[in-house]
């Protein structure tokens, strides 16, 4: 039987083997929880649920933390932050590959749906693929 360690474990090891995906970013990628006070783009893993028996279902989140672009209203000097959907999306279209319809030995991945979800108290946001899991227990 697998535990939801092994299933973020199996997805950590496909983001971090790609070169590619750790060269585009300015972070790392992380298992579980993003180091406090970031300001860097990170990749985070975790676990949602993984289910009991010989065909165990899961779910999973890759998270990709991109700090806001400060913005100005016209003319004026007020100031907001709005997502920096440039880099999201650079990096997004670099992950979603790797996680898109994954067979391996014993497993299989999928992306089940994605949104984008802000933080505004450390004036960052994060585009968050949801991923289905299917491990076959022999």
């Amino acid at each position: 039987m697998k535990t939801a360690l092994d299933q973020n474990t199996e997805l950590y090891k496909i983001l971090n083997a790609s070169t590619v995906l750790k060269s585009a970013i300015t972070g790392d990628i992380y298992k579980t929880v993003r180091p406090a006070n970031s300001v860097l783009e990170d990749i985070v893993v975790n676990t949602i649920v993984l289910d009991e028996g010989s065909l165990q279902r899961g779910v999973s989140n890759v998270n990709i933390h991109v700090a806001d672009l400060q913005q100005t209203i016209g003319t004026s000097s007020t100031k907001y932050y709005a997502p920096n959907e440039g880099r999201l999306k650079v990096i997004a279209d670099l992950v979603k590959p790797l996680i898109e319809d994954t067979y391996k030995n014993d497993f299989s991945l999928s992306i089940s749906g994605s949104s984008l979800i802000g933080q505004p108290e450390i004036n960052q946001h994060y585009f968050n693929f949801r991923v289905d899991f299917i491990f076959e227990n022999p």
